[in-house]
């Protein structure tokens, strides 16, 4: 072998190694037990205000997310996402939503939580279907989509 061969091959040994290395500290990181395990709690209170902090940080971050979506001026949903963005992140708020309704009622109802998204879905459709940038795929998949919101509604609300 030349010299310039073993330099190659040394090298992609170094690199070889190195990322094993990386790889088995990583491992054991993720397999070690947390050094500071939260402590169980004697009441419910606390764990429900940790989760109601939770749920209301995910649904600033979703709503966040959704806002991104619509036009500032007229509300109208935008396409800059495809489909499946638009849905996925409309139906991450409607669950935020819904967590937040179950730990604290006041902020809702899940009837309305679930309706917000289901009209988000009709109007995502449209824009969809009057644009004409979309493939027959997505139109299809924001149907799906309004089938899906109208299943969760009647479910909450009664045939």
């Amino acid at each position: 072998m030349t010299a310039h061969k073993h330099r190659g091959l040394a090298a992609l040994s170094m690199v070889a190694i190195v990322l094993a290395a990386a790889f088995g500290f990583a491992s054991a990181a993720a397999e070690q037990p947390e050094s500071n395990p939260t402590p169980a709690a004697e009441t419910n209170e606390p764990a429900t205000q940790s989760s109601g902090a939770s749920a209301e940080a995910k649904l600033t971050a979703a709503e966040r997310v959704c806002k991104m979506f619509h036009d500032r001026e007229s509300g109208a949903p935008r396409g800059i996402a495809g489909a499946e963005a638009n849905y996925l992140w409309s139906k991450r708020r409607m669950t935020a939503e819904l967590e937040l309704i179950g730990l604290k009622p006041e902020h809702g109802t899940k009837a309305a939580a679930i309706e917000r998204h289901l009209n988000w879905m009709r109007a995502w459709h449209e824009t969809v279907v009057e644009s004409g940038a979309f493939s027959q795929y997505e139109i299809a998949t924001t149907e799906y989509y309004i089938a899906e919101a109208e299943a969760l509604l009647a479910a909450v609300t009664g045939p």
